[in-house]
């Protein structure tokens, strides 16, 4: 930056010296305050996570360690449940950016890449500082998707031998003097690239202003290093080569830009006309741009090594002669020198003559804004970085494999979060609720990873109902045609009315004088009915009592299928059960395994065949995440919601201990408040009396034993009786 040395040089002759220490301190006022409007510019405070937040739900970052956390075990490197949440709040952000669902968006399991026109790769890191510029870098390589023709530009770079060799825009001095050394190509492809990153920015800028902040984030990540301001006015980054140029050109957007720190900066500023580079409308106009400006560097630095050549030959012949000259001659020049040094203030004088407030460099100067060596150090890694991030080179955190793919089979899923039970630990005012997970839809992908298991869906379970789930869907048949009357519709009419419809029979009756010839048809028929099954999936469940639930969900969801008014929803519920290090262990969730408006039978075959017990009983905390969804869903139907469980909650959450009597009651005031609002609840339990009789300490109300599925007789009894007195009648 600018040397106090310099200035008080530069004053010192016509200036008093108040005058003088109030221009010292006017000049670096103005440099500092140049340190402030790049600070602005690049706006410091954009990584901070508020500009995410708003669009993800609830922060990743509120607590410093897993919630969920088992302190017996050692604790993951990554929570894959939050890289899930992050890949898919930027997938849709990528979606949006490009109009096409078909983009993917994934995090690097073997280390950089770039991207190709398909996919868009993250980083893994989900830290706080990192978050916004991971935004922002996502939609940049979004905007590559849209604008850039990756094959073009491609061609381009492999052809540039041949354009070098043909070009009339290099001498052929020139063209002898070009060689490998430069890195041409290499450097031709920043090239390319710096002037397609500003275009496509700036278009990206321009047509999406809410997204601003994430690139405000990602340039001051990768450009806003206050190092870099001095280091554009630093000697060692304005000697002429190639490695200069670029850094130069990389930096171009800072508005503390140094067009005067190499030969023809400033005219490679006005070729590139940032305020109008949205002109470059094709891949062609860009490459052309990139073109002219490798020319004009290459110009210079041929032209640069040419002289450096030529200063050395001149200095080695000047050595050569001084060497041979006697001690005589050196006598003499001694003299003079000492002669020329006594007058120190006309010395001063010349030194001032063209000293305009001369930038310094890092040749010892004590300014604050000169580089130390070890500036200049950290200024090349970010040299480095920038360059890497130009070429689609960025390093990103890595995930295995294995973990990689649990994280996309978690993003394939819509799952909402909803905190549970908040009022339920008086005793701690911390306390905020239990994270419960509604997962609201089950993918192939889902089924297929080993994350799947946790929530006891897997494909790869050793078991599989094959012949009771056909047996199942066989009886869910017979169930629907003993629910037919759903179907069926009544018809009263009555005739000879003064108004209505036109009887067609009675037309002729009109020539006797009777004119009562209207008749009006009374339609009754019944409401459409919603059912929601919930199938308790923890581990007391199991065997034969789990067994039968499944069946009798699978009758439910197979009839479903058959009578036309019936909307039929089943769900499972549980904790995350993991076997190894994993943030989601014991988290409470319910899934979504079928809905009769979006799924078949062959669905019901593909999801229920791998269904098995899970971990704990959250009971009322899940009844309580999808209370809104079952009041939604149930709007204008006759609701009914059919709990099938064991009656026993249990769940130990991070030390909050849900079972007892406080669970039951919990558990109790959910179902209450779905009959309060109009949905009417039953409770199935299947096994023997002894049990029941703690099955009906939880839910003593419309509460039903069955020994297995197969009693069709008493379900559709059951069921006939609460179906039919939902019967409304309507007028045609």
């Amino acid at each position: 930056m600018l040397s106090e040395k310099n200035v008080y040089l530069y004053v010192r002759l016509t200036h008093t010296q108040t005058e003088i220490d109030m221009k010292k301190k006017s000049t670096i006022s103005i440099l500092k305050s140049a340190i402030a409007r790049t600070s602005k510019f690049w706006d410091t405070q954009s990584t901070k996570t508020d500009k995410s937040n708003y669009w993800l739900r609830g922060s990743i970052f509120d607590k410093k360690e897993s919630m969920f956390k088992d302190r017996t075990e050692k604790e993951s490197r990554f929570d894959h449940f939050a890289l899930a949440q992050y890949q898919r709040a930027i997938t849709n952000f990528v979606h949006i950016m490009t109009g096409n669902k078909d983009i993917t968006v994934k995090y690097t399991a073997n280390g950089n890449s770039y991207t190709d026109g398909k996919t868009v790769t993250l980083s893994a890191s989900i830290k706080e500082k990192d978050f916004d510029s991971n935004v922002g870098l996502a939609l940049h390589e979004a905007s590559h998707i849209i604008y850039t023709d990756f094959s073009l530009a491609k061609e381009s770079i492999w052809g540039l031998d041949s354009f070098l060799d043909n070009t009339d825009k290099l001498t052929s001095t020139e063209k002898i003097k070009l060689n490998d050394s430069f890195g041409t190509r290499q450097n031709f492809k920043t090239i390319i690239n710096i002037v397609e990153d500003l275009f496509i920015d700036a278009m990206s800028y321009a047509a999406a202003p809410g997204y601003r902040s994430y690139y405000q984030a990602l340039y001051h990540k990768f450009f806003g290093d206050e190092k870099i301001i001095k280091g554009m006015r630093n000697k060692k980054y304005m000697e002429v080569n190639f490695e200069n140029y670029i850094f130069h050109l990389c930096n171009v957007r800072n508005p503390e830009r140094n067009l005067k720190a190499l030969p023809d900066l400033e005219a490679i500023w006005n070729k590139l006309d940032l305020s109008n580079i949205r002109r470059l409308t094709t891949q062609q106009d860009r490459i052309n741009l990139s073109t002219d400006i490798l020319i004009t560097i290459l110009k210079n630095v041929l032209n640069s090594e040419t002289q450096t050549n030529s200063n050395n030959t001149n200095q080695e012949q000047q050595s050569g002669s001084s060497e041979s000259e006697g001690n005589e001659g050196s006598e003499g020049n001694e003299s003079e020198g000492n002669e020329g040094s006594e007058g120190n203030e006309g010395s001063e004088g010349n030194e001032s003559e063209g000293s305009e407030l001369k930038i310094s460099d890092s040749d010892g100067d004590n300014s604050e804004y000169a580089l130390t060596e070890k500036q200049i150090n950290q200024l090349e890694k970010i040299f480095e970085k920038q360059q890497k991030f130009i070429n689609d080179d960025v390093q990103k955190t890595k995930l295995t494999k294995d973990a990689s793919l649990q994280v996309e089979a978690l993003s394939s899923l819509d799952i909402t979060e909803v905190m549970t039970a908040k009022h339920l630990n008086n005793e701690s005012s911390t306390f905020k609720g239990v994270k419960t997970l509604v997962i609201n839809n089950v993918t192939e992908k889902f089924m297929r990873s080993d994350i799947a298991r946790g929530f006891g869906l897997s494909i790869h379970s050793w078991y599989a109902r094959s012949e009771s789930l056909e047996h199942a869907i066989s009886l869910g048949k017979v169930l629907a045609k003993r629910l037919q009357v759903r179907n069926e519709e009544r018809s009263l009419a009555s005739k000879r009315l003064k108004s209505g419809k036109i009887d067609n029979r009675m037309l002729h009756e009109i020539g006797f004088d009777n004119y009562d010839i209207f008749k009006k048809v009374n339609v009754s028929q019944y409401k459409p009915s919603y059912i929601h099954i919930s199938i308790d999936q923890s581990g007391s469940m199991s065997g034969e009592r789990f067994e039968e639930s499944v069946k009798f969900a699978t009758m439910f969801a197979v009839a479903s299928k058959s009578i036309k008014n019936l909307h039929v929803v089943i769900t499972a519920r549980s904790t995350f059960h993991s076997g190894g290090n994993n943030k989601l262990k014991d988290t409470p969730y319910i899934v979504y395994l079928f809905d009769s408006k979006k799924h078949n039978i062959n669905d019901i075959r593909r999801v229920f065949k791998y269904i098995k017990t899970s971990n704990l009983t959250p009971e009322g905390l899940t009844f309580e995440a999808i209370q809104n969804e079952v009041m939604k869903s149930s709007v204008n139907t006759d609701a009914y919601f059919i709990n099938l469980c064991d009656g026993e909650p249990c769940v130990d959450y991070n030390g909050f201990i849900y079972r007892g009597d406080d669970a039951k009651a919990h558990s109790r005031k959910q179902v209450d408040k779905m009959k309060q609002r109009g949905v009417n609840v039953m409770n199935y339990f299947f096994g023997g009396q002894y049990e029941y009789s703690k099955f009906l300490k939880t839910y003593p109300k419309n509460s039903y034993m069955l020994k297995n599925a197969e009693e069709v007789n008493s379900i559709v009894k059951i069921m006939n009786r609460e179906l039919l007195s939902g019967a409304s009648k309507q007028n045609d």
